[in-house]
């Protein structure tokens, strides 16, 4: 990249509003969050389910299939304490300037 091109991209950095940076942030984290669960959801959901019924024996864990304990309810628990985190430590609320 040319000098032009970092010093305008620097330029526009500056220039645009911590709110709008915050949600950005916000948006990166929570896109990542929801990738990482969606891939590890379906990985253990599909290596740990398929093929089980074939030897006639599904192994349980609390009364449950163990792929469902694994790939559905401690995902879902683990979210939900990832979602309090995120809503109660990360998000800030950022002042909206006025426009006189």
């Amino acid at each position: 990249m040319s000098e032009d091109q970092d010093s305008i991209r620097s330029q526009v950095a500056h220039e645009l509003d911590a709110s709008y940076r915050q949600s950005r942030k916000e948006m990166w984290v929570m896109l990542g969050a929801w990738a990482f669960f969606f891939l590890f959801v379906t990985i253990v959901c599909s290596v740990s389910g398929a093929g089980r019924t074939q030897s006639g024996e599904v192994p349980t864990l609390f009364g449950m299939p163990r792929w469902v304990c694994l790939g559905i309810v401690a995902p879902w628990l683990i979210a939900n304490v990832f979602i309090y985190w995120f809503s109660f430590h990360f998000m800030q609320d950022t002042p909206l300037e006025d426009e006189d």
